[in-house]
């Protein structure tokens, strides 16, 4: 059996680390600007990776509607960095352990905060559909994961398949060229163990070839 475990690590601690404050940038969803009256939050992350050709972007859902607290990239060390729309690198927010995003003062009361992947180039000022992490405030805290019904919905932990190779619609010697996805012991019978995806997710399998 294979365990799918990679992408469920993935979780972020958000903590509202002040009311209000003056002057701390923010990559804003219409433009990337300096708010003058914001407030701000500190994330902690845990198994994000850098992401390629797109980007993060953090929203806080609040009593007065859905607004952002910026977006980001992380690095190979560790560093979070505000990115533009197009990914390009703004300046630092410190590191996956402690990263402040400022956001509108506006927000009323924090009820979640959703983490989207949002592509580069990316014109719309709302979040985007893939939802990768959430979580719902308790007072000024949340913990923000995968399996969170605003975001993938799932937790892989208890994941597993089996396969097996086979090419059972010829009678060639092929058989390292198909993939079955099944239990030759249960009849056979079927072996992904998989869960249900929220919308804009879908599951790909590859094959890596270690020999190159």
């Amino acid at each position: 059996m294979k365990h799918i475990g990679k992408v469920a690590t993935c979780t972020i601690f958000a903590s509202l680390v002040s009311g209000c404050a003056n002057g701390i940038g923010t990559s804003a969803s219409d433009e990337n600007t300096t708010l003058s009256n914001q407030k701000v939050m500190d994330l902690s992350m845990q198994g994000i990776e850098p992401a390629v050709g797109q980007h993060y972007e953090g929203w806080v859902i609040g009593t007065n509607g859905v607004f952002t607290t910026g977006r980001f990239n992380v690095t190979a060390d560790n560093q979070v960095v505000a990115v533009d729309r197009d990914g390009n690198a703004l300046g630092s927010l410190g590191n996956t352990s402690s990263s402040e995003h400022a956001y509108s003062d506006s927000t009323g009361q924090e009820l979640s905060f959703i983490l989207t992947i949002e592509p580069n180039g990316d014109t719309d000022p709302g979040p985007s559909s893939v939802h990768y992490v959430g979580g719902d405030f308790n007072g000024n805290t949340t913990n923000a994961i995968v399996s969170h019904s605003g975001a993938i919905g799932a937790n892989f932990l208890t994941s597993e398949f089996s396969y097996i190779l086979a090419t059972p619609t010829n009678t060639a010697d092929t058989n390292n060229q198909g993939i079955w996805f099944l239990d030759p012991t249960a009849g056979p019978g079927p072996s992904l163990s998989l869960p249900s995806l929220n919308s804009s997710w879908a599951y790909e399998g590859w094959i890596v070839d270690h020999s190159t």
